[in-house]
């Protein structure tokens, strides 16, 4: 009977392993094997990490923060002090140059991980890289995330982060007018939504010189734009989008029914549909050059009647530009933006679409689309995995940031 059963794990692996390793990618892929592997490993480690939190467990990368903090230790120049401390309560990670100089530029960093994983140790690599070569002070901050701790308390964590580092930067030798605030994924979701609160509730604070969006999930609106419907095969996937959006807001598991309305747009009502907000998330705003042939454009129409109360609460949520800040009215007065997207990620048209949004509202935007590539592909710039053009985005966000606050004016 063991053996049986042995047998019939060995199978369902090797079926996982044969499908990973032989999924289908587009002809203009980059390392298409490397992205075939990253992809299955990811794949298992998202599924591990829903899992785990049915049981109201930790996910697995926060069960392996330990090893990670030893890892990355391992080989590393003494160049940087690092350290744990708390931001108003908030557990953050520093990362500070020890060479001596009198005031440096200042990076705070949310981490992506659909708001449900990821810690600044998963992160480590890419905020040592830049407080080493900007030569700046990085802040990664350990907000709480859902299912436990829903919207809006991750955002929340990160605000209050913000403005003790805003408050006290000169603390930390930083000068409080050289301040970025960058995130990826759900943390360009964070990063975004920060900006949009110390504009309105905070103005006495110095501004953030820059705000840098990587790969942002910024509306939970329309899940069949042109990027959506391309590359939800790939790296991350629409269910899992939804998947992540629903834990963010509700804090619980999304149900069959809903994620399959929510994949077909039948998640908001008619009414809201034609409302004003209609107007912030605009598939004419992705180049036509971004569509692919199979790309459809679907009309945005709900043909439901009737909606759970949970549903409802989410449409609420929805058109909160905190939670979804493409959905803000007023996008004006923001800090200059950087935003990076990836040809075959889901999120890509949400970065253009933001893009699109703060350059009519005249605010200054430097957008970088990297083509061949999935989301996520700048966390793997250190071999065995390193993928060329996640090390190029890296090396190019660093020049970036060396221009941008390392002038004082």
């Amino acid at each position: 009977m063991f053996s049986r059963r042995l047998m019939v794990v060995a199978g369902v692996v090797v079926i996982m392993l044969g499908y990973g390793l032989y999924m289908p990618l587009p002809d203009d892929m980059e390392q298409p094997w490397k992205i075939r592997v990253i992809v299955m490993v990811v794949r298992q480690v998202l599924a591990a990490s829903y899992y785990t939190g049915l049981f109201g467990l930790e996910s697995v990368d926060r069960l392996a923060r330990p090893l990670h903090r030893v890892l990355n230790r391992l080989g590393q120049k003494d160049d940087l002090q690092i350290f744990d401390t708390t931001f108003d309560g908030v557990d953050v990670q520093v990362y500070l140059p020890v060479t001596k100089k009198d005031k440096r530029p200042g990076i705070l960093y949310l981490h992506g991980g659909g708001w449900v994983f990821g810690s600044p140790e998963l992160y480590d690599d890419m905020t040592r890289t830049l407080a080493r070569k900007v030569d700046a002070v990085v802040v990664s901050v350990d907000y709480r995330m859902a299912p436990k701790h829903s919207f809006p308390v991750p955002l929340e964590d990160c605000l209050t982060a913000a403005k003790f580092f805003l408050s006290n930067a000169s603390t930390y030798g930083v000068d409080p007018n050289r301040i970025a605030i960058a995130g990826d994924s759900a943390g360009g979701n964070l990063a975004a939504a920060v900006t949009l609160r110390l504009r309105d509730e905070a103005p006495e604070l110095p501004k953030f010189k820059q705000q840098v969006l990587i790969y942002p999930a910024l509306q939970a609106w329309d899940f069949q734009t042109p990027s959506y419907q391309e590359s939800s095969g790939f790296l991350l996937t629409a269910s899992q989008m939804v998947k992540f959006w629903w834990r963010y807001a509700m804090g619980t598991n999304i149900d069959a029914k809903t994620l399959k309305s929510a994949l077909a747009n039948q998640h908001i009502s008619t009414t809201l549909r034609q409302s004003k907000y209609s107007r912030h998330v605009r598939r004419d705003a992705v180049p036509k050059n971004f569509w692919s042939r199979d790309v459809k454009n679907f009309p945005l129409t709900t043909q439901v009647d009737s909606f759970s109360d949970e549903l409802i609460t989410f449409q609420k949520l929805i058109t909160n530009p905190t939670f979804s800040p493409l959905m803000a009215d007023n996008l004006k007065d923001l800090p200059k933006t950087y935003i990076v997207t990836a040809q075959y990620d889901i999120l890509r048209d949400d970065g253009i679409m933001y893009a699109k949004r703060l350059e009519e509202a005249g605010v200054s935007v430097r957008h970088k689309n990297y083509p061949g590539t999935v989301h996520g592909f700048m966390m793997f710039t250190k071999e065995p995995v390193t993928l060329n053009l996640g090390k190029r985005a890296l090396e190019e966000l660093v020049i970036f940031l060396k221009e941008a606050l390392c002038n004082k004016k």
